[in-house]
């Protein structure tokens, strides 16, 4: 739940820090700096036999394993690359570690407030979530914390 303390102090939910911090992991495995372990457990499509010619390989996506319960839902194994999967490709792409950071916290920190905003204020706001949070991740500069 989205407080007006969150919102004073700039934190996000601990939903998104999570996020956070998986996709933090995930950015080491593809650009090698992750322990090796972590990088064993992932797959990219790209590797993988017969979805290699797939576009999520070319978006640089990588496999999530199939999951029965919720309790898997929550292994490192399934949630880093859902995440990691969920990001736009152009965060995705960035090479630094301190501007991924960046990006990816105004990201998350977009999705949390200003979505938290729009589904009160904008009653059609779900039916065009994307190009508003689009159109709002443009806008970044002005919400930099």
């Amino acid at each position: 739940m989205v407080t007006e303390s969150l919102i004073e102090l700039h934190w996000l939910p601990v939903r998104h820090r999570i996020t956070y911090k998986l996709c933090t992991l995930m950015h080491g495995v593809v650009h090698g700096y992750a322990p090796q372990y972590l990088t064993d457990m992932m797959v990219p499509v790209s590797q993988l036999a017969g979805r290699s010619h797939l576009r999520s390989a070319l978006k640089g996506a990588y496999d999530t394993p199939r999951i029965s319960t919720t309790f898997g839902s929550r292994s490192f194994s399934y949630a880093a690359p859902h995440a990691w999967n969920q990001l736009p490709a152009d965060i995705r792409l960035i090479s630094t570690v301190s501007t991924f950071k960046q990006h990816l916290n105004i990201f998350l920190t977009l999705h949390t407030f200003i979505n938290f905003h729009l589904a009160y204020f904008v009653p059609f706001y779900f039916r065009f979530r994307t190009s508003v949070t689009v159109l709002l991740y443009m806008l970044c500069p002005l919400f930099i914390l």
